[in-house]
């Protein structure tokens, strides 16, 4: 059987408006059509979007939503998902079979936490985000080639070897299994039954975005941590936990995901009109007494240039012994120069004695 799916998966059985929450999300002129099973609208005609409920999750099915989750890492879909649905996991589905194309995404408060893609021409394209429990099973019964290509091989057919683009699908139903308890694949009649309401659109336009800072957040604060510091760097918003500062040197190499500004003041409503701020500015957050304190151009150590990818963002106290250690390297770099000065002088001396 092949398979064409394009699903938006939200793990909530929240009770919502869904023509107001379509619109919300950038569809424009909806207007209602008939309800269709969800057999026969795993990936709807162009200008169609399908919406309902089956196991605790709300399923959305229109592929210009799944396309916009998959790809784009600041998306306004981001923050109305946000707002609706915080601390709630959201994945996006993708599958055509005839051409190998393969995807899926997964999100939490605004934050794309993994996201692949994948066909037979393009190879994979997509690649973000720590691997999922559910990839585990899959990634260990691969390897790379000599030609630097993963290639997979399985226990029920190890005489065979398959490129990624062949078991593309094979990822989509594993994290499937997150939402619904069993892969789609395996899914019974009640699954492919369920009634979704359906709503024509003239278009999609999820560029309607209003926020007016951007703003990142670590995987602790996604994760649900307290909102401790904000560090702002290069015109983006680090949002940092303590739990971040404490585990610095665990964490150097820890990844960023986009964070909407409507979740930030869902979560510290004092902050808005706060965020209008300089480069350099950190802002420490009190969540014992609610106070918030601005610091302007406030010393910190270790945050880098290029990107946000260390958690070293946010300090309150200035450490001479701290600040050496960060920038041990720094310091040997300057003494290997000091020691070749001494050397090429000391050399040089004797060709004029």
């Amino acid at each position: 059987m092949g398979w064409k799916i394009s699903m938006v998966v939200i793990k909530s059985e929240k009770s919502i408006n869904e023509k107001e929450f379509l619109e919300s999300l950038g569809y424009q002129n909806l207007e209602e059509t008939e309800e269709e099973l969800l057999d026969t609208v795993l990936m709807p005609d162009e200008g169609k979007v399908y919406i309902g409920k089956y196991n605790g999750n709300i399923i959305i099915c229109n592929l210009d939503m799944v396309e916009e989750l998959i790809y784009e890492d600041f998306s306004p879909i981001n923050k109305t998902l946000t707002e609706y649905f915080p601390d709630v996991e959201i994945a996006s589905l993708l599958l055509q079979s005839t051409i190998n194309l393969w995807g899926y995404s997964l999100f939490k408060n605004g934050g794309k936490l993994r996201a692949r893609l994948g066909s037979s021409d393009t190879g994979t394209i997509i690649d973000f985000g720590d691997v999922l429990e559910e990839e585990e099973s899959l990634f260990s019964n691969s390897f790379i080639n000599d030609e630097g290509e993963r290639i997979f091989k399985f226990e029920d057919n190890n005489e065979d070897e398959f490129f990624e683009d062949q078991v593309g699908e094979k990822f989509v139903f594993n994290l499937s299994k997150r939402f619904f308890g069993k892969s789609l694949d395996r899914a019974d009649d009640s699954f492919f039954d369920t009634q979704l309401k359906g709503f024509s659109y003239k278009e999609f336009n999820a560029a309607l975005d209003t926020e007016n800072h951007k703003i990142v957040a670590s995987e602790n604060v996604i994760q649900g941590a307290s909102i401790d510091y904000l560090h702002k760097l290069s015109d983006m918003w680090l949002v940092l936990s303590i739990k971040d500062i404490e585990n610095e040197d665990e964490n150097e190499d820890a990844e960023y995901f986009y964070y909407s500004e409507s979740m930030l003041y869902y979560r510290i409503p004092k902050l808005k009109g706060m965020l209008d701020q300089k480069d350099e500015t950190t802002i420490n957050i009190d969540n014992s007494t609610g106070e918030i304190t601005v610091n302007p151009k406030h010393f910190h150590y270790g945050i880098p240039t290029h990107s946000a990818k260390s958690t070293r963002q946010a300090n309150t106290e200035f450490s001479y012994k701290k600040w050496i250690t960060v920038n041990k390297s720094h310091f040997i770099k300057i003494l290997k120069y000091i020691i070749i000065f001494l050397l090429l002088g000391y050399f040089l001396s004797w060709l004029f004695i």
